[in-house]
Order: C-alpha cells, then structure tokens, then sequence
C-alpha cells in the first residue's frame, strides 16, 4: 500500500464521518459514526483492491 492509497482510505473516513456528524443525533449515535466510518473504509478498501485488479 503506498502513501496514495493511504490518503485515499484516510480521506474516505472522514467523509463518513462528516457524514454521520451532518446527519446529527441519532439514537445511537457512537453506532451511526462507526457505522459510517466502516462503511466508507470498507469501500475505500474495495476500490483499492479493484484498482490493483485492473492495473495488474
């Protein structure tokens, strides 16, 4: 994993969790931040692993 590839997983996590702050309290709202901070991870890693797919 390269310093790029990095950024990319580190930025989608704060998208999700400016996500989970805009969308404001929730009844959980410790689940919703981890929720979304996983989710946006998990598709960061995704799209890192396809990328490497289609750049092999």
């Amino acid at each position: 994993m390269d310093f790029h590839q990095m950024k990319r997983m580190e930025n989608a996590s704060r998208i999700g969790f400016a996500c989970s702050e805009a969308a404001g309290p929730s009844h959980d709202d410790a689940l919703a931040r981890y929720g979304a901070i996983f989710l946006s991870a998990s598709l960061a890693v995704l799209l890192i692993a396809v990328t490497a797919v289609v750049g092999a």
